[in-house]
């Protein structure tokens, strides 16, 4: 059995992979490694170039996008390794931090799942560790009461704002940009849940990690650049529907069956007012970029930005609000 196995799921991420695939040897240092990309259908031509640049890297190219859970699975399901790295393409890890990881989990058989440093291109360190959501955390972030300033500090505690990670600590969830799992306790707690298509898989994996007594640790001695120009920002809308299903996804998992449902019925009338407010900020910044503009690609940003909200309404709005009644 080899050390670790790396999977790198990609959408239209090319962009990225060779930093990201070419940094992976110094990262494993001495150990034993295998990489898996798992492409969902990109059409900037990531595939062809994992097959003519990285002729070692096992490729699985999937027609359309399956969504990351699926994705990720597919190739966890083949992995050999004694661990595993879910790894995002837009990332560069450094020297040897892989093998820093492995080092402390095998010093530790209790932990289950461990993050490391994520840091941005300059050095400064990302705050990507949070506590698990909850409701009014949900409230603060994804609704009209969280613009108002409702539940900030519920949103504080969620993102453990203030919390300094230069040490190593017992954590909720790291960040799904890096996260390292043991093969044993994935054998017990099960693979990503494939009902989510984006957002919140990891969060879900970190919580069954956590009810079957794993620890979860941050490890911030190793260090892994994330350029988070990922392809989540892609339609801005469509994220934040998505988001917003894998967030009750995740309620009717682990919050009950009778307090998730009333939750619903609070949330997304609210989510609805939020996105309805929010496309009309962007309509009216796309209005004055038609008369002062300004600078090109920002302006083009916002034009579309405001589209993609148009879209979103027009079709995705209300099939969300019936979900109600369903």
């Amino acid at each position: 059995m080899i050390d670790i196995s790396i999977v790198v799921v990609s959408w239209n991420s090319a962009q990225y992979l060779p930093g990201c695939l070419s940094s992976i040897a110094a990262g494993a240092g001495r150990l034993s490694y295998e990489t898996c990309v798992v492409d969902n259908g990109s059409r900037d031509g990531s595939a062809e170039l994992v097959r003519a640049s990285f002729p070692r890297v096992c490729l699985i190219a999937n027609p359309a996008n399956r969504g990351f859970a699926v994705a990720n699975n597919q190739a966890l399901r083949q992995a050999r390794g004694r661990y595993m790295l879910l790894l995002n393409p837009d990332t560069k890890v450094h020297e040897e931090a892989i093998e820093k990881v492995v080092r402390f989990m095998d010093a530790h058989p209790g932990t289950a799942a461990c993050g490391c440093l994520l840091v941005n291109q300059d050095g400064s360190p990302q705050h990507t560790v949070r506590r698990f959501p909850t409701y009014s955390y949900a409230l603060a972030s994804r609704t009209i009461l969280g613009r108002l300033g409702f539940f900030r500090r519920s949103y504080d505690q969620v993102r453990m704002r203030g919390e300094v990670l230069d040490r190593i600590m017992e954590v909720d969830q790291p960040s799904g940009a890096a996260l390292f799992l043991r093969r044993e306790a994935l054998a017990r707690v099960g693979l990503l849940d494939e009902g989510y298509f984006l957002f919140f898989e990891e969060v879900d994996l970190c919580r069954r990690i956590k009810d079957r007594g794993y620890t979860i640790h941050l490890f911030p001695e190793a260090r892994i650049t994330h350029y988070g120009g990922g392809s989540r920002h892609q339609n801005r809308a469509l994220t934040l529907r998505v988001s917003a299903e894998s967030l009750l996804r995740y309620f009717r998992a682990h919050g009950g069956r009778l307090r998730s449902t009333l939750f619903e019925l609070i949330f997304r009338p609210l989510f609805a007012i939020g996105i309805l407010v929010d496309a009309g900020r962007a309509g009216l910044d796309a209005a004055l970029v038609r008369i002062w503009p300004r600078d090109p690609a920002r302006d083009a940003a916002r034009e579309t930005l405001f589209r993609s909200y148009c879209e979103f309404i027009r079709g995705g709005l209300f099939p969300f609000l019936i979900q109600l009644w369903e």
